[in-house]
Parts: C-alpha cells; structure tokens; sequence
C-alpha cells in the first residue's frame, strides 16, 4: 500500500476511510439536539408554563406576557 510506502501507520489509513461516516454524523446529531429543544418548548407549551426565550423580540405580541398562548 501506498501509506506504508510513504512510511505511514495503517492507522491513517483506516482513519481516512471513516472520515466520511464521522462527518456523517454531524448532522445527525445537530438534529436530535434541536428536536429535543423543540419537543422541550413544546411540552411546557401544552401545559401552559412556556417562557419566551426572546421577549425583546415579542414586545408587539401581547400573548408572549401571559405565555405563548392566550390564557382566557
């Protein structure tokens, strides 16, 4: 092989033809962690203990000060 000639450890070897599998994952895992932060929001939501993470950004939404929702 090319990697022992060059005076490589097989190692390298292996560890380039998984780069592919590894980067892979990356956005795999990206996805679970937002989807947990968006069932988490979900959840308070649907029982009505939901805080705006952004109330700066809400100030013309009057619903944001009682919850996300309007409470009657």
């Amino acid at each position: 092989m090319i990697f022992f000639f060059q005076g490589y450890d097989v190692f390298w070897a292996y560890l380039l033809l998984l780069f592919p599998f590894f980067s892979a994952l990356v956005p795999v895992s990206s996805l679970l962690i937002l989807n947990k932060a968006f069932r988490t929001g979900a959840a308070q939501r649907q029982k009505g203990e939901y805080v705006n993470p952004y109330p700066s950004y809400s100030k013309r939404h009057e619903q944001f000060k009682l919850g996300y929702y309007e409470k009657k």
